[in-house]
Order: structure tokens, then C-alpha cells, then sequence
């Protein structure tokens, strides 16, 4: 029952580059963890039952698999404010494929979370590609994609920039897994 724009939040072992994220999770003292689920990687669901993830060589898509389906994931879905924005969203997950990270995307954010926040590391965290127009199902938008875009990232954008407020108080792209999953939990 997933559909287009659906989040999928599920526990380290399905990361594409587990050591990299485990690493990454440490700097950022991330951890989220309820029964036999632990917040490690973020997708999002795109038209086709496919899931788009970041990956540190550039986000991509793949088919849901069956181990997708157990007691270490879950699948949020947000409400729509506006008819088809969930759509709109998975078309903008779709068009950060190829989007890379690389460590440093880690330690921007830890730093930032432990309290050093200074403009420059928030711009830094906030970089943009040039804008570009991309056609969604409900009419053709013009965005500023993420230079660099971790999991919990690259799903959060694709919300955001259709419009809806995933995470209040945070700044741009300052978003983790469990972060993420603690907020979309206590929706």
C-alpha cells in the first residue's frame, strides 16, 4: 500500500555504503531506535514501485525489494496540501538522481548540530544547483536542487520544495534519519 512520494526509513544494513553511514551517524550522534527498527537510511517512493536513495556516488533508483518489507522498515506517508503533491514530490526525488555526498556532507551537518552555527557552514550545508524548470503532474516548477544530498535529505527536499513543511526549526537541509523519522513519527 506505498505510494509516489511515500517515505521509506529503514535501518543501516540496507545503506548503500554502510560504513560511510555509520561513520556519519556517529559524528552527527544520530540514533533512532524502536523495537527491531533503527532510522539508518531514508528513500522515497517513486511512481513504478521503485524507491529513490542517496547514495555517495549519486542518488538512484531501484525497484522495492521483498526485504523492504519487514519489522526494520517503515513507510510514512505525509498529508497532502494540495491534490497530487505527493507526486509532485517523488518527480522531484526522481529528478535529484545522480545527486552525490560525499563524507564532508556528515561533518558539515555534525558540526552544525553541535552547536557551531555560523552562516557560512549554514550556506555551506544549503548549497544549491542552478535553477532549473521540471515538469510535475501538476504543472511545471522551478527549483534550486541541493549540490549534495544525504538520504534524509534528498527526501525532505522533495517535499519541501513542492511546498510542504516537513521539519519546523531545523534550517535548510540540516536533516538527519532520526530526526526525520522522529518527526514524520509524531505526525
Amino acid at each position: 500500500d506505498v505510494r509516489p512520494g511515500d517515505f521509506m526509513i529503514t535501518g543501516q544494513n540496507s545503506a548503500p555504503n554502510k560504513i560511510l553511514v555509520y561513520l556519519g551517524q556517529i559524528l552527527m550522534r544520530d540514533h533512532f531506535r524502536m523495537g527491531r527498527f533503527a532510522a539508518g537510511h531514508v528513500g522515497m517512493v517513486v511512481p513504478g514501485n521503485r524507491v529513490v536513495e542517496a547514495m555517495p556516488s549519486g542518488a538512484r533508483v531501484r525497484d522495492l525489494r521483498s526485504s523492504d518489507w519487514s519489522p526494520t522498515t517503515m513507510f510514512f506517508r505525509l498529508p497532502e496540501d494540495y491534490p497530487g503533491q505527493a507526486l509532485d514530490a517523488s518527480t522531484i526525488a526522481l529528478a535529484m538522481v545522480d545527486t552525490p555526498y560525499s563524507f564532508w556532507s556528515y561533518v558539515y551537518l555534525a558540526v552544525f548540530l553541535a552547536g557551531f552555527k555560523p552562516k557560512w557552514l549554514a550556506r555551506l550545508i544549503n548549497r544549491r544547483k542552478p535553477a532549473i524548470g521540471i515538469t510535475c503532474p501538476n504543472g511545471w516548477r522551478v527549483v534550486e536542487l541541493p549540490v549534495e544530498t544525504i538520504c534524509s535529505v534528498l527526501g525532505e527536499q522533495a517535499w519541501t520544495l513542492v511546498g510542504k513543511q516537513v521539519i519546523r526549526g531545523t534550517h535548510p537541509q540540516v536533516v538527519t534519519p532520526g530526526m526525520l523519522t522522529q518527526h514524520l513519527i509524531r505526525r
